[in-house]
């Protein structure tokens, strides 16, 4: 089926705007619930065909040999002798330091007669003379070496280098001239072709039972096969695309399409739209605001946003939320027995939403999403409206 389309906006690239622009019908709605029409026109289309022709050509053909010289630059070695020579330099003076080893050092003590009192008693004792050893850790010494000359000899060597120059070279160099001669040539012509349209197309009207007459515009476009519009105001018209493709049959094209064709009760539908939110309250526990009554809540959505920026003391708090109109607690306004009106109420215990007492930006947007079709009335239908409040404070 996308091969299929490609081919059918390929097809279409070709066409003249204004003949496109030509091709258009108008239908005329008074009750039926079907209707089949045929759209036909002609279009010259541009095509190339190859052919050979009688032509002259150019090429180069020798005409004799001329002498040329130039200046070449080339490179050629050159070298002389270095002697030998003597290369010398200070060292200045530096510290050396080592760490001595450690070592073990002894004595003699000798020996003598040892005394103690025991239960009252003098008891003496000779003591054996015994040697008696310790360790000495070793020490850091530093001596300072002076400074001296050191010279080393370095012996004679070639030294060698490319030394440019320019030498003149002399060649044989052949002259070339241009001759013309016939030849054959391929070429595109351009020749036009009649291209035959048609387009078929099948409407089935649903939802028509306060309508009593409609005028739909069917038009071949550029950008697009089909293009479906009309100039009624008084209610809503949405088309919904149901098949699409093309038959090609040699330089014939055949469109097939088919539209279901609804109509909606136009203030009904866009009530809730008709106005931003209006009389909206907030406060810890809840919000609520007024928007016109939704005859079908599942095409409603309402999107709510409280922002208050982040200060020295707090946080910034931003929660935003969509609702459909199912999920949404609408109260009916009754003015005068009608309601036109419904009180949307937003519990933020049941929503989880923690509010704290600060100063909020507001923003509610009320959306419709119309299904069924896309919309083809051609003045502007408002689907949307927002309402703005800046530093609502809650406390």
């Amino acid at each position: 089926m996308k091969q299929t389309l490609l081919c059918l906006a390929l097809a279409l690239c070709a066409f003249s705007p204004s003949i496109l622009a030509a091709a258009s019908k108008t239908i005329i709605f008074n009750g039926q619930n079907h209707e089949n029409i045929t759209l036909s026109y002609q279009d010259q289309e541009t095509r190339y065909r190859d052919e050979v022709v009688n032509s002259t050509c150019t090429r180069q053909v020798p005409d004799g040999v001329e002498r040329v010289c130039e200046q070449v630059l080339r490179y050629r070695e050159q070298c002389h002798y270095e002697p030998g020579r003597q290369d010398c330099h200070y060292t200045p003076s530096r510290q050396e330091c080592h760490t001595t080893p450690s070592r073990r050092e002894c004595r003699y003590e000798p020996g003598g007669v040892v005394c103690s009192y025991e239960n009252g008693r003098r008891i003496c004792r000779n003591e054996p003379g015994r040697q008696v050893c310790h360790t000495i850790p070793g020490q850091r010494v530093c001596q300072t070496i002076p400074g001296e000359y050191v010279c080393t000899q370095i012996p004679g060597r070639n030294v060698c280098s490319q030394v440019p120059y320019y030498e003149r070279v002399c060649h044989n160099e052949t002259r070339y001239r241009t001759e013309s001669y016939s030849c054959k040539k391929t070429i595109s012509v351009p020749y036009k072709v009649t291209i035959n349209h048609e387009a078929k197309v099948d409407f089935t009207f649903e939802n028509a039972m306060n309508v009593k007459e409609a005028t739909l515009n069917l038009n071949f476009v550029e950008d697009q096969l089909l293009e479906l519009s009309t100039a009624k105001d008084d209610v809503l018209v949405l088309a919904q695309q149901e098949t699409l493709y093309l038959e090609k049959n040699g330089d014939s094209y055949t469109t097939h399409a088919s539209y279901r064709v609804s109509f909606l009760p136009k203030e009904r539908v866009l009530s809730p739209v008709k106005a931003p939110a209006e009389q909206v309250e907030l406060n810890q526990d809840q919000m609520s605001f007024v928007i016109g009554k939704s005859f079908n809540p599942s095409q409603l959505k309402v999107f709510v946003r409280l922002h208050a920026k982040k200060t020295l003391f707090h946080k910034e708090i931003d929660i935003q939320r969509t609702f459909s109109g199912n999920e949404l607690r609408m109260i009916d306004i009754n003015n005068g027995g009608i309601a036109s009106q419904s009180t949307v109420q937003l519990n933020f215990n049941e929503l989880s939403i923690e509010l704290k007492k600060r100063k909020y930006d507001i923003t509610i947007t009320t959306s419709i999403e119309l299904k069924g079709g896309k919309v083809i009335n051609e003045g502007p239908i408002n689907l949307t409206q927002t309402k703005t409040i800046d530093k609502y404070k809650v406390d």
